[in-house]
């Protein structure tokens, strides 16, 4: 892992926490660790993420030194909690592993292919953070009861499922409009994406029924509130996603366990960088924005949110995160142009 920060930030970090108590001094190695978690898969990622600047660095360590509720160390905001990232060797899966673990949870990634998932653990722990990669096929149902059996023999519980496994080349490459679609296409994307959505929900759903608490977060997509020409299995799948969210956090909400998902639109993870390296494909993909496109590290900070105990009352609700992308039609005066036609 690279641990090389900024020098003003890495003296600031290293000179706080040789004069504080250790209560305080452990509140300041955690953001420490945050920091260089979000630094190091930032770079790694191809992203842009932006990291917290020296003057929020600064007012983070003066809390240290003044707020006396830090004297034990600040818990983050996922401490005790167990969480299963489906999806997580890549892209949004691995951001929010990253992320959970920085916020204290330990996090079983759960990935198809088992080197990317041991990739990021293993980075992970050796950053002080608690992770353990595991197989999974989320269209098996069995391997998915399996996945959530381990991690309750590892760790005891399963807080939080963040499902965010995908094929993004299987949509990107095969998928189209209905009427020239293969039946093959169709079946392989609805399996992986609704099918698989339906085996982890129900496996992980009855470990939190058990428990009497726990939180799912779904990745969905823009694609599935606003229509998209050309990808009709996927926008099937994730539309059905999307309507499962409300049905079944209307189902679990007496069983104290909650239900939400996030619609990110385009975000620039591992397997879109041959379409970003295109300069006519991202100009293409930027004009449906209105903010810069997004990283995983972008969306990470939501499924946080989602997992910890702050959300306690949010529960059955779709949020895009989309740089603007659902909220006007395109960088254009569409009614002008449309006047000036006629």
């Amino acid at each position: 892992m690279n641990s090389t920060l900024p020098a003003p930030i890495s003296v600031i970090f290293g000179m706080s926490c040789l004069v504080l108590p250790l209560g305080r001094s452990l509140y300041v190695r955690k953001y420490e660790l945050k920091y260089r978690m979000l630094n190091d898969h930032s770079e790694t990622s191809g992203g842009a993420q932006a990291l917290a600047p020296v003057a929020t660095v600064v007012r983070i360590v003066e809390q240290a030194f003044v707020n006396p509720n830090l004297e034990d160390g600040m818990a983050g905001r996922l401490d005790g909690k167990v969480a299963i990232v489906t999806g997580a060797g890549s892209g949004i899966g691995r951001a929010t592993a990253v992320a959970y673990a920085a916020e204290g949870a330990r996090v079983v990634l759960a990935e198809l292919v088992a080197e990317r998932g041991e990739t990021v653990a293993a980075d992970i722990r050796s950053a002080g953070g608690t992770a353990s990669a595991l197989t999974v096929d989320v269209t098996d149902s069995a391997r998915v009861e399996t996945l959530v059996a381990q991690t309750v023999e590892l760790y005891g519980t399963v807080d939080v499922l963040v499902h965010s496994a995908a094929n993004v080349p299987l949509v990107n490459d095969h998928d189209a409009r209905l009427t020239e679609l293969d039946d093959d296409i169709w079946h392989r994307i609805i399996n992986l994406f609704l099918t698989g959505t339906y085996h982890v929900c129900k496996h992980a759903g009855r470990q939190m029924i058990t428990q009497r608490s726990g939180s799912i977060v779904l990745v969905s997509t823009t694609d599935a509130l606003v229509g998209v020409a050309g990808l009709d299995a996927y926008t099937a799948a994730k539309g059905g996603v999307t309507a499962l969210t409300r049905s079944f956090a209307a189902g679990m909400a007496p069983d104290n366990v909650r239900v939400n998902a996030i619609c990110p639109s385009f975000v620039s993870s591992e397997p879109q960088q041959a379409w970003l390296a295109d300069a006519t494909s991202h100009d293409t993909i930027d004009r449906l924005h209105l903010l810069p496109i997004a990283t995983p590290e972008d969306i990470a900070p939501m499924a946080v949110y989602l997992g910890a105990d702050e959300s306690r009352v949010v529960t059955g609700s779709v949020f895009p995160i989309d740089s603007g992308y659902t909220a006007f039609k395109a960088k254009l005066d569409v009614i002008s142009a449309m006047r000036v036609q006629s």
